[in-house]
This record gives C-alpha cells, sequence and structure tokens, in this order.
C-alpha cells in the first residue's frame, strides 16, 4: 500500500512537472562579458502566457547608464547596514546600457530582458571576475530590474551561482539594493497574495522613468552654500539701499522679487 502510494505521488509529480509553464529564450547577444535574452513564457499547449509589459520600449542609451550608473547595493556587517558600492562598474554600466536600449526595443508586451555580465574587480589584494545578472522590463511607466547575483566573485561558480528566476528569489543573505526615492529608484510595493511580491524583496528595485535624477541632476538643483549665501547678501544689499533713501519701496519690492525668484 505505501509503495502504491509513492507511485502515485511520483505520478502526480512528473504530472505537474509536465504541466508547468516553460521559459523560453530569444538570443540577442551570447558573448562574453555580456549575455542578452528575451524570455517568454509557454503553458503547457505552447501558448505564450501574457505579461503585460510596456513593451517596446523606447530609453535613450545615455539614459539608461544613467540609471544603471545609480545602482548601488549595501552589505549587512556589524549589526547595521553599510555602503558597499555600485552594482555596475563605468565599463559594465556603458557596455549593458546600450545592449539594454536595444533589446527593451524589440521586445513584445510578453518578454522581459534577461542579461549577465562580467568584469574584473577588485577584491583585497587581487583582481577577480565578478558577475551580475538579472531580469529587466518596462511595466507602468517604470524599470524593473530584479538581480540574480549581485557582484558575486566567481570562485566557486558551481557552489554558489544562482540560476533560477530572479524574481524567485527573496534574499536571505547580507546584501540588499539601496533605494534612492528622492532620485526616482524605490522598492517595488509588497502585494499580499502575489507570487513575487508578498514579501519585501532586496534585490528587485523599480525606476520611475518620469522622475529619475541622476546624482549630478540633484546636485544641480540642490542650492550650494555659495549660492545661498550670494542671495543673502544681494538682499541685504538691497535693504540697505533701501534704508539709505536710494530706492523707492516699490523698487526694493520688486528687486527682492526677482532675487528670491533666482533661488
Amino acid at each position: 500500500m505505501k509503495m502504491r502510494s509513492l507511485i502515485v505521488f511520483l505520478l502526480l509529480m512528473i504530472l505537474c512537472a509536465s504541466c508547468a509553464a516553460k521559459v523560453k529564450n530569444v538570443v540577442i547577444e551570447d558573448d562574453d562579458p555580456e549575455h542578452i535574452w528575451l524570455q517568454y513564457t509557454v503553458d503547457q499547449d505552447d501558448q505564450i502566457v501574457a505579461q503585460g509589459f510596456t513593451h517596446p520600449a523606447q530609453i535613450a542609451p545615455e539614459r539608461m547608464r544613467d540609471m544603471l550608473s545609480e545602482l548601488a547595493y549595501e552589505e549587512f556587517n556589524f549589526m547595521a547596514w553599510r555602503k558597499a558600492g555600485p552594482v555596475f562598474s563605468e565599463r559594465e554600466a556603458s557596455r549593458l546600457a546600450t545592449a539594454l536600449t536595444e533589446a527593451l526595443a524589440q521586445a513584445t508586451a510578453d518578454q522581459w530582458v534577461h542579461f549577465a555580465v562580467t568584469d574584473m574587480k577588485q577584491e583585497l589584494l587581487f583582481k577577480t571576475k565578478h558577475l551580475t545578472d538579472g531580469i529587466c522590463y518596462v511595466k507602468d511607466n517604470k524599470l524593473n530590474i530584479v538581480l540574480g547575483n549581485m557582484n558575486l566573485e566567481l570562485i566557486n561558480p558551481d557552489r554558489e551561482l544562482y540560476r533560477a528566476d530572479p524574481r524567485d528569489r527573496v534574499y536571505t543573505d547580507s546584501l540588499r539594493l539601496t533605494l534612492k526615492p528622492e532620485q526616482g529608484i524605490d522598492a517595488p510595493p509588497v502585494v499580499p497574495g502575489d507570487k513575487w511580491l508578498e514579501k519585501a524583496r532586496r534585490n528587485w528595485v523599480q525606476i520611475d522613468l518620469t522622475t529619475f535624477k541622476s546624482t549630478a541632476t540633484v546636485d544641480e538643483a540642490t542650492p550650494t552654500p555659495e549660492s545661498a549665501k550670494d542671495t543673502a547678501t544681494r538682499l541685504q544689499e538691497l535693504k540697505d539701499l533701501l534704508d539709505k533713501g536710494l530706492i523707492t519701496q516699490e523698487e526694493y519690492e520688486q528687486k527682492r522679487k526677482e532675487i528670491l525668484g533666482d533661488i
């Protein structure tokens, strides 16, 4: 009886496996150091499973490079989250930017982009090969980036390399992507009952394509102490002119508005 139950159980497992959705690849680029594929899911009848992405998506390579360059990650050590550095090196961001924009421009509403990139990075005394991979897609005017391996040092890839869909990976280790809401980079919302977003994610960010700002743009928009001091000086000088009777109250108010409008 036990043997019969075991056989039935195994048959059910095989049946479920045969009915499961399958992921298929369309190779765009498959040569070290970059691998770019379009991926899509088909059901047991080999019918494409709808995804509802906003594809094809048009993103300028320069803008994509800025977004990739802004991605950073943190490491948990000494009982606190601490900055670890950028996810992508300058070379990786530049190389990936063109490839990803071209792939997103080719993708259909049911395809997402899988990417993998490697670079030689400093690790203690020596440079070693590191891998970062994941998927990206555009939906609701947000670029979703989900990482499977994040700056993984390829010393023993057979033991450490994560090979499944990165959306299935809820990080339990000490790494997480850095959130920058003021620049339009934030975590996806938690959605109760959702297959992937039922819990908060550390390896997934959404970049709002309408509000994204690079660090350079944010710095330019932030008044520097020198500019603030200059404004204060101009206002004081204007007040001195009024106190000395060299300008009228109406002239003072008009010029004061102009100065404040320059901030």
